[in-house]
This record gives structure tokens, C-alpha cells and sequence, in this order.
């Protein structure tokens, strides 16, 4: 084992609050504070600010009544028990066919009005080149949590789950320690490329993706990282994965016809996964196996060039019987998805009744 990259974050955030919700006598939104400063906790009521067309609302700007700093820009909101990372050491560690990002994180959190907690995080991201499998771990208060496997880009649980999520734009750690965040993230991107090149014998693309703001600087980037491993042939996220887990679901939605298509590309695509683990084997090929494709030039590169309009692709060879059919029925459908933004299962129902004529 080598230790290859390290960033320590001293401080997150200037001060954490909670959200302690309305006043049903008054309406004032009342929240609690903790001032890393000086480690003072109060609450305060806000009111409505007159005169705006909108509800506007007092707080974005308080001062802590015993030190007097100002907190504005770098304060974080969280629920009730929820942990807010304080204090962080990121490490990557080079085993020989694994590369491992470890989270260490002092903690703080709140159990009730003016009772913040402190306490300690880990998580740990397994990137397994050899085995083609990414092992998402995390640990609180040295009570394991879970540990599950990441990398199929239908799951965006991760977003919710890893506190790298609250490496944001209004974090100190992105302010002050954004070259070094980049740049651990680099070499592990790399090592993990690397890696990967040696044991698929082969030049894989690039595994770079923009991160966006919405995920933070951390987990965008380690989700495809994730999905490559499990598919290295395969083409990086789309960009719309930097958008929010409502505008992701939305996608998803548009290239599938019904809840039930939405089950199976899940189920399929662990498929795909486990067969893309099997020596010989690539991406398009076992995506072609697994929904029961034909293996012809014009699917190798509709799944290349979009593998998300799998399904679509799909339906129209299990409507149409000549293949020909089959390769216009799929633009049409496409161009249905263009114009609507997504296929109605009603239009699916009629082309299969109009399949006997």
C-alpha cells in the first residue's frame, strides 16, 4: 500500500444551523445555531422582510451574540441528527490491483435545541480494477452503516447518502482548497485509468466529467469513475447527470415507456454489468446480449452513441418483425422523444395493436 495524494480540510464551515421550522403563533421561522468560531449555540426567530413581491425572509446574515463574528456565506443547514462534516482528511491509498478515497471526517451534529453533537465519519470508496467492482463503505461513531455496490448509472442513491455531497460552492473547502480538491481527485481518476488500461490490455477514453455544482465537487466525478470500472468501454455520464435527482429521473423517464420498462433497464443493466466482467467481453456487446438485439453495425453504434435509448431500441425490434421496420421505427420513435420529451405508453399500446396488420 502507497499513499499517493492527501488534502486536510481544517475547517467546512463558519457556522451550522438547523431548521426548527414556523412559529404557529406568530409565523416567525425559527432556527439554531453553532458558532465554530468561538463554539457558541443559540436560536433565533426571523420575520418576512416588507415591501418584496416574494416571501422574503430575514437570517441569510446573523452575528453570534458572544463572539460578534458575522456568518453569511459559509453557513450549512441540516436537519435534526443529521452530520455535517467539520473537519476533513481526504486520502488516496494505491494497493496492487486496488485504489481506495478515504473519507475521515469530525462530525457535527444536532440532538435537540442547543444541543450540538460532535462526532466522527468515514467512508471509504473500493475501486477494484481487477474485479471490475466498486465498494461504497461508511462508518459513524465506528458503527458500521453499510456498505453497498456503486457504479450503475440508475442508481443515484449516492448523491444522498455520502457526505461529500457538502463539498459545495458555499463550503470554506472549495474556497480556499479547490486546487488540491482537483487535484486529489486527478491522480485517483488517473491511477484508477491506469489501472484499468493494464488489465483490459487495451486504450480506454477518458473518464473525465465536469461535476457541476449541484453534486458537489466529489461525487458526479466518482459515480462515472464507478460506472467505467463496471463498463470501461462504455462512454462517460451525460451532462445531465450534473443536474438535480429530479431533472435525472425526468431523463430517465423519457427513454422508457412505462414503470415497468424503468425496472427492467435496471435489471438488465446489472446484467450488463456482470457480463461486461467476463474476459472478452465489451460493453456494447453485452448490451446487445443481454436485450436480446440483433448484433449488426447500425445497433453497435446507436448503443455506442446513446446507450440510454436502449430500451426505445428495444421495443421497436420487439414491434416489428422485419429489421428494416425495426431501424425506422426506432428514428420515429426517436423523433417522437424529441419533440415531446418522452414517449406516452398509449403510443406504445396502439403500434403494438397495428402489429398483426
Amino acid at each position: 500500500m502507497s499513499l499517493i495524494a492527501e488534502v486536510v480540510i481544517p475547517q467546512m464551515f463558519t457556522a451550522f444551523a438547523q431548521d426548527l421550522g414556523y412559529s404557529q403563533y406568530n409565523g416567525l421561522h425559527h432556527k439554531q445555531y453553532y458558532c465554530k468560531n468561538c463554539g457558541q449555540s443559540f436560536s433565533a426567530a426571523w420575520g418576512i422582510k416588507p415591501g418584496c413581491f416574494w416571501r422574503s425572509e430575514y437570517g441569510n446574515v446573523f452575528r453570534c451574540p458572544r463572539c460578534g463574528v458575522e456568518h453569511s456565506k459559509h453557513v450549512v443547514i441540516a436537519s435534526n441528527e443529521e452530520e455535517l462534516p467539520d473537519k476533513v482528511r481526504l486520502t488516496v491509498k494505491e494497493y496492487q490491483d486496488v485504489v481506495t478515497l478515504e473519507v475521515n471526517c469530525k462530525t457535527v451534529y444536532f440532538t435537540g435545541v442547543l444541543l450540538p453533537r460532535t462526532g466522527r465519519y468515514k467512508e471509504v470508496f473500493r475501486f477494484d480494477t481487477k474485479k471490475q467492482s466498486v465498494l461504497f463503505y461508511r462508518n459513524s461513531n465506528e458503527v458500521d452503516r453499510e456498505a453497498v455496490e456503486i457504479g450503475s448509472p440508475f442508481d443515484i442513491s449516492l448523491f444522498e447518502k455520502s457526505i461529500l455531497w457538502y463539498f459545495q460552492p458555499i463550503s470554506l473547502a472549495v474556497k480556499n482548497h479547490k486546487k488540491e480538491l482537483n487535484r486529489i481527485l486527478r491522480v485517483l481518476r488517473e491511477t484508477v485509468h491506469r489501472k484499468m488500461e493494464k488489465h483490459q490490455k487495451h486504450k480506454i477514453s477518458s473518464m473525465f466529467v465536469n461535476p457541476g455544482t449541484e453534486h458537489g465537487t466529489f461525487l458526479l466525478p466518482l459515480l462515472n469513475i464507478a460506472y467505467r470500472v463496471s463498463c470501461p468501454d462504455a462512454p462517460n455520464l451525460p451532462s445531465i447527470y450534473r443536474e438535480s435527482k429530479e431533472v435525472i429521473v425526468r431523463f430517465w423517464d423519457s427513454k422508457i415507456f412505462s414503470q415497468e420498462d424503468f425496472e427492467t433497464l435496471k435489471t438488465n443493466m446489472a446484467e450488463v454489468i456482470k457480463l461486461n466482467r467476463k474476459r472478452g467481453n465489451n460493453f456494447v456487446s453485452s448490451m446487445i446480449q443481454v436485450f436480446k438485439l440483433p448484433d449488426t453495425p447500425f445497433i453497435r453504434k446507436a448503443i455506442h452513441e446513446e446507450p440510454f435509448n436502449v430500451m426505445i431500441l428495444s421495443r421497436a425490434f420487439q414491434l416489428c418483425r422485419n429489421y428494416d421496420n425495426a431501424c425506422r421505427m426506432y428514428k420515429g420513435l426517436l423523433n417522437i422523444l424529441t419533440v415531446r420529451q418522452g414517449i406516452n405508453n398509449n403510443i406504445l399500446w396502439f403500434l403494438q395493436e397495428m402489429k398483426p396488420l
